[in-house]
């Protein structure tokens, strides 16, 4: 029987962070799709941004900003997460995990 009793925070919040902005990603394929398809009126913006229609303005930067933010989350939830865990592994004893 092993027991997991430390988890380094940097690896940790990396790996989580390279997931959430993989998840980001795929929300991103998806509100750009959405973006351009649907094309639903917006009022309060112009036709065009930065010369481009502003459907397809939203979903490049659909593509852009969602896996950054949510990469830039999960880096700090993997972190928050791992220190929780190395808190609460101190006072339980942590995780044990059995191998064959």
């Amino acid at each position: 029987m092993m027991r997991i009793k430390r988890i380094r925070i940097g690896p940790a919040a990396r790996v989580v962070g390279f997931l959430f902005a993989l998840i980001g990603l795929i929300f991103g394929e998806v509100a750009a799709f959405l973006a351009t398809r649907l094309q639903i009126d917006l009022p309060h913006l112009s036709d065009e941004i930065m010369g481009l229609p502003l459907h397809s303005a939203l979903g490049l930067a659909s593509l852009l900003v969602i896996p950054l933010i949510y990469g830039l989350l999960g880096l700090l939830l993997g972190a928050l997460l791992a220190m929780m865990y190395n808190l609460t592994a101190a006072w339980f004893g942590g995780i044990e995990i059995e191998y064959e």
